[in-house]
């Protein structure tokens, strides 16, 4: 039986940004039809490209509120075959063209549907290009970030693709020039060092906190000592680095005071997900200062679970 998660963990925080981001790297799917393919409900639009810009926002504001929640299923269909049709136009235009950021900023000016979705993921493949940012902050600004249910709308999807992208960039920065892997761990380790507020599991800020996980990605390419000491006391342990790490890891651990191990939950985590019994002592010395029930049950529970006795 494995030990449960703590219940204390600020997982909303990174959830939001995690949810963001992974809605703009999935923007790239394609609805299913033929390129062109008209509705079956309503005759191909006819008129010039400006008309048709005219008529599908038409459509759309008769179709869905102002939260994006359909309210004219009609209209919603009409709207849906025709956005289909541009989606597609769209999709040529991007393979023929040399300027693939021009035509995927025009797709985001798209209201709603897979057009600007795609232009999203588009844009995010040319992050560097200057056009991007403004682009995406405009469209992040276009209206509310989520229905209130949990649904992200594509405004907020274009605010997490821009947190992204402008994290992306100040690790650019900071690395910017240092070709070797001890030079780029060098300069990252004195970026978060005058940072102090990004070495900790959970980072106080949507943008901290994206920021944050991009540095310790590349940061946890190092085998320097301290690199490695640095991204464990961050909290940015992959399982994967924690099997790397394993013995440095129980070193780490034991050099923590009591306070330091109980507000890093993701190290007591993979030391538990180690089944390492060398775990039992620290987990002994911090369940008295669990600061939560969840907590104290955790350590209970990983105790008793390294304590039985190992199948072969």
């Amino acid at each position: 039986m494995q030990a449960p998660h703590f219940l204390f963990r600020m997982a909303t925080l990174l959830g939001s940004c995690l949810t963001l981001w992974c809605s703009a790297q999935g923007a790239d799917s394609q609805p299913p039809g033929k390129p062109g393919a008209a509705s079956p409900r309503e005759p191909e639009f006819q008129g010039s490209p400006q008309e048709e810009v005219a008529e599908a926002a038409r459509l759309f504001r008769q179709a869905v509120d102002h939260r994006g929640r359909v309210t004219n299923e009609v209209a919603h269909q009409q709207w849906a075959a025709l956005n289909l049709r541009r989606y597609y136009r769209f999709i040529a235009a991007l393979e023929s063209t040399n300027d693939p950021v021009a035509v995927a900023i025009e797709m985001t000016r798209e209201q709603g549907g897979s057009s600007a979705s795609r232009g999203m993921f588009e844009l995010k493949k040319h992050w560097q290009d200057p056009r991007v940012e403004p682009a995406l902050a405009t469209m992040a600004a276009s209206g509310p970030h989520g229905m209130g249910d949990g649904l992200v709308t594509p405004a907020g999807r274009a605010s997490g693709l821009l947190i992204e992208i402008r994290a992306q960039k100040q690790l650019h920065a900071i690395v910017a020039g240092r070709l070797g892997e001890s030079d780029r761990t060098k300069a990252l380790m004195v970026y978060l060092r005058n940072n102090s507020d990004l070495v900790q599991p959970y980072p106080p800020a949507v943008e901290k906190a994206v920021l944050a996980r991009l540095l310790f990605q590349e940061l946890a390419k190092s085998n320097d000592t301290n690199a490695v000491f640095l991204v464990l006391k961050s909290g940015h342990i992959t399982p994967d680095f924690a099997r790397k790490h394993h013995p440095a890891m129980m070193q780490f651990a034991r050099g923590l005071t009591v306070k330091e191990a109980v507000l890093n939950p993701p190290l007591v985590e993979r030391l538990y997900d180690s089944q390492d019994p060398a775990a039992i002592p620290l987990f002994e010395q911090w369940l008295p200062h669990a600061t939560t029930e969840g907590q104290k049950s955790y350590f209970e529970s990983a105790i008793r679970e390294l304590r039985k006795p190992k199948r072969n």
